[in-house]
């Protein structure tokens, strides 16, 4: 973890990319919080997809269209919604800046 950066910093894309790119990435303590600091993880999750398989039982439900797919939908709204306070989870780690620099690497493309 790294020194905060200063209330009204706004994160660079190009840096987060980098960031991103690197094993680090942006947090805060709060939504309230205008401070900006970056984590690096000693462990990483990976998901192997070339072994991913899809159980049968989803494949019918899938096939029986109880619901929509959807990617790159509102993506405003889904990380408003990821920010959301919960009765289980009363903060958040995504604050302005990080919302912020989370809808530019969307519309840049580069966020999904």
């Amino acid at each position: 973890m790294t020194r905060p950066y200063a209330p009204g910093y706004r994160i660079p894309t190009d840096l987060l990319l980098k960031a991103y790119a690197s094993g680090v990435f942006p947090m805060a303590e709060s939504a309230s919080d205008p401070e900006v600091f970056w984590v690096r993880p000693e462990t990483r999750g990976i998901i192997p997809l070339d072994r991913f398989h899809t159980p049968r039982s989803l494949k019918k439900t899938i096939r029986r269209h109880p619901f929509d797919i959807r990617y790159d939908f509102d993506f405003e709204a889904t990380i408003d919604g990821c920010a959301e306070r919960r009765e289980e989870r009363r903060s958040t780690w995504i604050n302005a800046p990080i919302r912020e620099a989370y809808v530019e690497l969307y519309r840049l493309g580069h966020c999904h």
